[in-house]
C-alpha cells in the first residue's frame, strides 16, 4: 500500500512537470526564424523613398483592345501603368487625354485604316501629359482650332511613330518637353507640320513636313535636338526654322519646292548659335540658307541648287562654311555676307557656271578664305 502511494505521488509530480514544460516545448519545435527575419525586414526597411518597381511590374503588363464603337478615352481611363491599348481600324472621333505612362498603337500599323478624328476641333487630338507614352500608326486629324495639335507633348521621354497627322493647326507640338523620338510621321496641310518650344534633347527622325501653310519644322527656344533625314518640301514659308535655339544639329534633310516662289525659303537660323548643319539638300527655294543674327555655327557638307539665293549671313559672325556645293542658283553670288564679320569659308564649291562668288558689304570684315 505504501509503494502504491510513493507511485502515485511521483505520477502527480511527472505530471505537473510536463504542464509547466508545455509553453517551453512549443515555442522550441514551432520557431520560426525565416518569418522573423522577414518581418524584421519589414519593419526596418529603410529604401530610398520611391516605390519599387516590381510593385508595378513591367512584365504585368496587359494588352487592351478597342474596337469601332469603343472609347480609346475609356481604355486610357482603365489601363494601368505600362498597358498597351491596341486599336483596330475604323474611325474614331474622339479627344484624347494621356496621363499616365502607355504604349497606344493601331493594330494594323497602317494610318490608313485607323483614324482618330477631333470630337471637339478646338481641342488637341491628343493631349499627352505624362512621361514614356508611345502612340504608333494613325491617322490624326481635325484639330483645326488655334494652336491646336494633332498631337501636343507636355512630358518626357516617349515615341512618337509611323503617324500621319493631316488638317491640324499644329501637326505635333511639343512645350517643355525632352527625349522624344518622332520617327516617320507624314505631318501636312496644317498651319505648322512639327513645332517645338522650350523643349530640348529630342530625336526628328525621317519625318514628313509637307505643304503647310508656314513652317514644316519650326524650333523656338529650343537646344540639343537633333533633326536628321527629314523631308521638309512645299511650306509656306521655311521648310526648316531655328529660332533662338542653341546646338541643334540638322544632318541629311532635304528640302525642295516645285519651282521657286517668292518667299518660299529652305532653312533659317534666327538668333541661334552654335548649331550644325551637315550634309543637307536645299532646292528649289528662294532663300536656300540663311541666318540673322546668328554666330558660332558650322555649315558644311551641304548641297545648294537651283534656288535663287543660296547661302546668305547677315550680323551673323564667326560661323564656319565647309566644303559646300553652291551651284546653279539664280543670284551670281553664291554667298552673301552683310554685316558679318571673322566667318570660315574654306572647301565651298560650284559644279557649273562661275563657281562659288562671295559678295561682303564694307562692314563685313576679318572673313577669311572668301
Amino acid at each position: 500500500m505504501q509503494n502504491k502511494a510513493k507511485i502515485a505521488v511521483a505520477v502527480l509530480i511527472a505530471l505537473a512537470a510536463a504542464y509547466y514544460a508545455l509553453p517551453f516545448f512549443y515555442e522550441t519545435f514551432n520557431y520560426c526564424p525565416v518569418m522573423e527575419e522577414e518581418i524584421h525586414q519589414a519593419v526596418n526597411y529603410t529604401g530610398s523613398g520611391e516605390i519599387p518597381w516590381s510593385f508595378n511590374d513591367t512584365d504585368s503588363w496587359n494588352e487592351i483592345a478597342v474596337y469601332p464603337g469603343d472609347s480609346i478615352q475609356k481604355a486610357i481611363n482603365g489601363a494601368a501603368f505600362g498597358d498597351i491599348i491596341v486599336v483596330y481600324p475604323g474611325t474614331y472621333a474622339e479627344n484624347l487625354f494621356v496621363d499616365k505612362p502607355l504604349t497606344v498603337i493601331s493594330h494594323s500599323g497602317n494610318p490608313d485604316d485607323t483614324v482618330i478624328r477631333a470630337d471637339d476641333p478646338e481641342n488637341h487630338v491628343f493631349h499627352v501629359s505624362s512621361d514614356h507614352v508611345a502612340i504608333n500608326g494613325f491617322n490624326i486629324t481635325g484639330a483645326g482650332g488655334r494652336g491646336k495639335a494633332g498631337i501636343y507633348l507636355h512630358a518626357s521621354d516617349g515615341n512618337i511613330t509611323g503617324n500621319r497627322l493631316v488638317y491640324n493647326d499644329y501637326g505635333i507640338f511639343l512645350k517643355d518637353a525632352g527625349d522624344w523620338v518622332l520617327k516617320n510621321n507624314s505631318v501636312s496641310n496644317g498651319k505648322y507640320g512639327i513645332y517645338l518650344t522650350d523643349s530640348g534633347t529630342n530625336n526628328l527622325i525621317a519625318n514628313k513636313a509637307i505643304n503647310n501653310s508656314w513652317y514644316g519644322m519650326y524650333i523656338r527656344d529650343s537646344g540639343n535636338n537633333r533633326l536628321d533625314s527629314n523631308l521638309a518640301n512645299s511650306n509656306g514659308k521655311y521648310g526648316i526654322f531655328l529660332r533662338n535655339s542653341d546646338g541643334n544639329r540638322l544632318l541629311g534633310n532635304n528640302i525642295s519646292n516645285p519651282g521657286i516662289k517668292v518667299d518660299r525659303n529652305g532653312i533659317r537660323l534666327e538668333d541661334s548659335c552654335k548649331n550644325k548643319l551637315i550634309n543637307n539638300d536645299v532646292s528649289n527655294s528662294w532663300r536656300a540658307v540663311s541666318l540673322s543674327n546668328s554666330s558660332d555655327n558650322e555649315l558644311s557638307k551641304n548641297v545648294i541648287s537651283m534656288n535663287y539665293f543660296s547661302i546668305l549671313l547677315d550680323d551673323s559672325d564667326n560661323n564656319k562654311l565647309l566644303d559646300n556645293n553652291v551651284d546653279s542658283n539664280v543670284y551670281k553670288y553664291g554667298i552673301t555676307l552683310a554685316n558679318s564679320s571673322n566667318n570660315t569659308l574654306e572647301g565651298n564649291t560650284a559644279v557649273s557656271g562661275l563657281g562659288v562668288k562671295v559678295w561682303s558689304d564694307p562692314y563685313s570684315e576679318n572673313n577669311s578664305g572668301s
